[in-house]
């Protein structure tokens, strides 16, 4: 069972929801990042979702894309995040999983990144402009390295959409950073990617059975 998929079921058998806090790298301060994410794993984060910072995150909403700003601007760099992670991949007991996008992975070269972030202790990606129908590859690099990703769902994509075209008119619809009532073709959608998801990709489904 992969780590991610045993955090979330621990949890699950002691009757709560995994607590999976998201940290943008390098906000407020390098420093503080730093402390930030060793105080979520003593107070009992599951998983420590780690987003790296990107000059167009079209799947963020104002709140991430600012401090993605402020952290690029103070030189906060992949290569860096992981060398960070690696220094204290021993200490910390949450799981570890980084958020960001293809473009970061492919400057990086997806093979050199699988390994490096495997060596900081990464066990899970979550890449929102990779959709599942298009994960494959991207997929088996990750997974030789026992990194799970945790694929996107494109939902009624035209073709020759633009990503941030899909995202704004049909995921967000403008309401990026806020809480709203789901869309009932949202919700039909959903319905259909956790019927694929529960067909075998563990950590998700781990997720999806908890809300049954």
């Amino acid at each position: 069972m992969h780590i991610l998929e045993q955090k979330i079921r621990n949890a699950r058998a002691e009757g709560r929801m995994a607590l999976v806090p998201f940290i943008p790298a390098g906000f407020p301060s390098p420093g503080r990042f730093r402390a930030a994410v060793e105080d979520l794993d003593a107070h009992g984060a599951d998983i420590i979702e780690i987003g790296i910072p990107f000059s167009d995150p079209v799947a963020d909403g104002p709140a991430a894309e600012e401090a993605c700003r402020r952290a690029l601007a103070s030189g906060v760099t992949p290569r860096g995040i992981l060398k960070e992670l690696r220094a204290r991949a021993e200490k910390l007991q949450a799981g570890l999983a980084l958020r960001g996008y293809m473009n970061s992975i492919l400057q990086y070269g997806p093979e050199n990144f699988a390994k490096d972030a495997a060596d900081a202790g990464v066990t899970g990606c979550v890449i929102p402009d990779v959709p599942l129908e298009e994960s494959g590859e991207l997929r088996g690099t990750l997974g030789a390295w026992g990194i799970a990703l945790l694929a996107s769902y494109m939902r009624n994509k035209a073709e020759g959409e633009s990503l941030s075209q899909y995202l704004e008119e049909k995921v967000f619809s403008g309401q990026k950073g806020t809480t709203i009532q789901p869309d009932a073709k949202d919700v039909e959608g959903f319905d259909a990617f956790i019927k694929r998801y529960s067909a075998g990709l563990p950590i998700e489904r781990a997720a999806v059975d908890f809300l049954k």
